[in-house]
């Protein structure tokens, strides 16, 4: 009975907790326009926190590339030498990704 948007949300609320000390993270929200909704940040508590500001229902208008772009720019600051971007969406078709090309 869940919304996509509230698996992402419950999934990040999972996820973030259970990063190793020391762990940066960054919230993009990747609805049109794509934005940062809480900046790289090593106060994981602080992340979850944001994720309670995220409206419970959403835009199917998304901008997935940007979103990424964003994330990306979030990373490039980390002090960490291994990086990884943790990507939670519907993947639906006018997410302004382009389509797999085989």
């Amino acid at each position: 009975d869940d919304t996509l948007l509230a698996r992402a949300l419950a999934r990040a609320r999972d996820v973030i907790p259970s990063l190793p000390q020391g762990s940066e993270v960054a919230l993009v929200l990747g609805g049109r326009p794509a934005r940062v909704i809480s900046p790289r940040t090593a106060e994981l508590s602080m992340s979850v926190h944001a994720l309670d500001r995220i409206p419970a229902s959403s835009a199917r208008g998304t901008d997935l590339r940007a979103a990424v772009t964003l994330a990306l720019q979030q990373l490039r600051g980390s002090r960490h030498t291994q990086r990884r971007l943790l990507v939670l969406s519907d993947f639906a078709p006018n997410s302004a990704w382009p389509p797999a090309t085989h």
